[in-house]
């Protein structure tokens, strides 16, 4: 079946175990959407809490969404949790007011079609670290500090970029600001780690801060940068 589902509801939405063949839209107008069963989506999914402050929290460890999945949340405590089992997650425009929190399972990447806005902290980890965080496609805005755990990791954002916990097999970051990171942070970079902060007509470059003495760069270290 390719039937599409669109789901209003004024209070909060508790998804049970549910399968869609075509599209979901799924709005909460002053509550939470949660799920205590499995999601099973085959085209896109969009997830909307309108008020200020609500939650998505999809949080089923078999979940699976096969098409581009949309977040939208408002206020600085409206944060996002999204786990996949085993396919992959690719985002579609996201806006998410407080921390979005990604898990994907067994063979699942995280990979984007549309921007990524998130106001708070952004928490990245495909696969325990075995699969790829492909978020270079498009100019992301991400405010709070990133934590990206993945095999291959890119990231691109529309501003300055704190970075928070960084572990992976190959580092690609690109900001339109300067990068820093968090005080307690610690970025691992097994492979190549290309860093680049510089503005998209290419002919601005911002400081690179990224101080830890633990930071581990193992492969080459490339940067673009104004001062480091």
């Amino acid at each position: 079946s390719s039937g599409n589902a669109t789901v209003v509801d004024a209070s909060g939405l508790d998804f049970g175990a549910s399968a869609v063949g075509g599209n979901l839209v799924a709005t909460a107008t002053t509550g939470n959407i949660t799920d205590s069963g499995a999601l099973a989506i085959t085209g896109t999914s969009a997830f909307t809490t309108s008020a200020s402050d609500a939650d998505i929290a999809l949080t089923t460890t078999t979940n699976a969404f096969t098409g581009a999945v949309s977040l939208n949340t408002t206020g600085g405590g409206g944060n996002a949790e999204i786990y996949i089992g085993t396919t992959n997650l690719v985002f579609g425009t996201s806006s998410v007011g407080g921390n979005l929190t990604v898990t994907t399972g067994s063979g699942s990447a995280v990979t984007q079609t549309g921007v990524l806005t998130v106001d708070g902290a952004t928490d990245i980890t495909a696969n325990d670290g075995g699969n790829n965080i492909r978020l270079e496609g498009q100019e992301n805005v991400l405010t709070g500090a990133v934590s990206l755990d993945g095999w291959n990791v890119r990231l691109t954002n529309a501003k300055a970029l704190e970075l928070g916990t960084i572990d992976s097999r190959a580092l690609e970051l690109t900001a339109r600001g300067a990068i820093t990171q968090t005080v307690p942070s610690v970025i691992t970079s097994v492979g190549s780690s290309t860093i680049i902060a510089q503005n998209s007509a290419g002919n601005t470059d911002y400081d690179v801060t990224l101080e830890n003495e633990d930071n581990n760069f193992q492969g080459a270290l490339i940067l673009t940068a104004g001062n480091v």
